[in-house]
């Protein structure tokens, strides 16, 4: 496999059109779900990590900070051709440095009941009771990313 690229890129860029159709193909069309104007505004700001595989996206996540100790990652998805290969991992690996590095020690999400095992694995605990979200169970799930 080529090796796998994670940039961070910017709001309003070529590439972030490109992770915002990545998002509503697979995330939000299959719920009937559509990005208004105003979710659109809002990544603004968040940080945007994109992962390539030679120059073909692979995969996206959005992280928003929430406080000075705290950052909410969302809406990660990887095309499914190429889940199950580490993609999903290495942008929540990414996603957790990119949040120490803002001096976050705590990464928060939603996670979807499909995805909560990936989470698991990766040290993420649930917080709370399961939860329907946009129409689908969700878990509340939180990690510690402080240095070690």
């Amino acid at each position: 496999m080529t090796a796998l690229r994670i940039s961070e890129i910017a709001h309003g860029s070529t590439e972030y059109d490109a992770t915002v159709e990545l998002r509503r193909r697979w995330l939000r069309e299959p719920l009937g779900l559509h990005f208004t104007a105003e979710e659109l505004a809002a990544d603004a700001r968040s940080r945007h990590l994109a992962a390539y595989l030679a120059d073909e996206l692979v995969g996206c996540v959005v992280i928003t900070p929430i406080d000075e100790q705290t950052m909410r990652m969302r809406q990660l998805i990887v095309r499914p051709d190429r889940q199950g290969q580490g993609v999903g991992t290495a942008l929540i690996e990414r996603a957790e440095t990119v949040a120490r590095e803002a001096a976050c020690t705590r990464m928060v999400l939603h996670a979807r009941a499909t995805a909560i095992a990936l989470y698991k694995r990766l040290g993420y605990r649930d917080v709370g009771e399961p939860f329907i979200e946009v129409g689908i169970p969700h878990q509340a799930m939180e990690k510690a990313i402080a240095f070690p």
